[in-house]
């Protein structure tokens, strides 16, 4: 279901920000949905860092989580106007 979830998510238009909370407390922020892929197993986020090359980001880090580890997703938008 997780998987599902996330799925809908990346995929929604336009595409809202959002924050996959692991089960060992760690946090990966997804924006925009090119910072994503899924596959049956696995989710993977893609840190940017700004572009070296011409205007171009280069990708710095793969994170690879379990669907099974992901505890929460939160919207990063709604999550902001609910602190102010």
């Amino acid at each position: 279901m997780i998987s599902e979830t996330i799925s809908t998510q990346s995929r929604e238009k336009p595409f809202k920000p959002f924050l996959l909370n692991t089960s060992d407390g760690k946090s990966v922020a997804i924006s925009p949905a090119e910072m994503i892929a899924l596959t049956k197993h696995r989710v993977h986020a893609f840190i940017f860092k700004p572009g070296q090359i011409q205007g171009q980001d280069l990708a710095e880090l793969e994170v690879v989580i379990s669907p099974l580890r992901v505890a929460s997703i939160k919207d990063t938008r709604r999550a902001k106007r609910q602190r102010v």
